[in-house]
């Protein structure tokens, strides 16, 4: 029986596969082509790569989903945000052609643009969307506005199609990670499952086993932390925390066209004092302190920009 403080029970894979997506695919991928190479040699190995085919699948396709749904989310932001940038103008187009036939002023004119220009984007999206509606609802049959009825209606509709898209997104980061989180684990079992399979095929000779893992990649991810992180305009976001120690590394991707500070705080609700600057689509390998005092443990990640969502990956390798 093992005793307290054993490591029996450990599993040395675990560490390495939850340092990071991309890593855990690496070392999947490597046991899957190993076992495929050699499943000639031994029908148990032939057994051992039956089973963990479908689970290196499912763990990569989960993988490349995310990464997807994760880029897709800040585009179809973007997307929505630029469409709203030019609803003034369209709007502009729209009083035109409705003043062509009903002077500014009359009943009819009053009905059809009541609340003025203003009333169809200076409030909130669903109060935009509301606001056409009305539009298109007033117009009804009237003969005269027929063409500007049309153009409203497929406006409202693009509108509502790109926040429907930036929702779905939003849910399918979301849930994504939910996907990639049960087939990493069902991975990291499977490589538990695979290396006691193959003791059994190579006892007494351990380093026969252990050949069919990228043990060097396992060895250097069991020290390495990954984070990405999406920080929405005009804010900040907690990325991670740590007790740093001598010896922690940090490497740091912006992963777009916008400009991030970093920097550490004792309370991750307290802005930090001091911030390193991580210019847009530019990588960096520090230290800890060059982001602040060591002694503060939440790293603050802040996006200054009044229009572009922040994407950045902090990579943590422990000493």
């Amino acid at each position: 029986m093992a005793t307290r403080g054993s490591n029996l029970e450990k599993n040395p894979f675990k560490r390495a596969m939850v340092s990071s997506y991309s890593v855990a695919g690496q070392i999947s991928q490597f046991l899957d082509d190993t076992l495929n190479a050699n499943q000639a040699s031994d029908s148990r190995i032939a057994d051992l790569y039956t089973i963990y085919k479908p689970i290196n699948i499912g763990l990569n396709k989960a993988i490349i989903g995310h990464e997807a749904s994760f880029n897709q989310r800040t585009a179809e932001t973007t997307d929505i945000k630029t469409f709203e940038a030019g609803i003034s103008d369209e709007v502009n187009i729209w009083w035109r052609k409705i003043t062509d036939v009903y002077e500014k002023g009359t009943t009819k004119f009053n009905t059809l643009w009541a609340g003025g220009n203003t009333s169809f984007y200076k409030k909130s999206r669903q109060s935009n969307i509301n606001r056409m509606s009305t539009l298109v609802t007033a117009i009804g049959s009237d003969a005269s506005l027929a063409a500007l009825k049309t153009i409203v209606e497929n406006y409202l509709a693009t509108y509502q199609s790109l926040g429907t898209a930036q929702t779905s997104d939003k849910t399918s980061v979301k849930s994504g990670k939910t996907d990639i989180d049960i087939a990493l684990d069902a991975a990291t079992t499977g490589l538990w499952y695979v290396y006691s399979g193959l003791l059994m095929v190579f006892l007494p000779e351990v380093s026969k086993a252990t050949a069919f893992f990228p043990m060097e990649l396992i060895r250097r991810a069991d020290k390495l932390r990954e984070y990405r992180l999406l920080v929405p305009m005009a804010s900040s976001r907690k990325i991670c925390s740590r007790k740093w120690k001598t010896g922690d590394k940090v490497t740091m991707v912006n992963n777009r066209e916008v400009d991030l500070e970093i920097g550490l705080t004792a309370d991750s609700a307290v802005l930090p004092t001091t911030w390193y600057t991580l210019l847009a689509n530019t990588t960096v390998n520090i230290i800890p302190a060059d982001l602040g005092d060591t002694h503060n443990k939440f790293v603050i990640v802040k996006n200054i920009d009044l229009t572009t969502t922040g994407d950045i990956t902090f990579t943590l390798t422990e000493a």
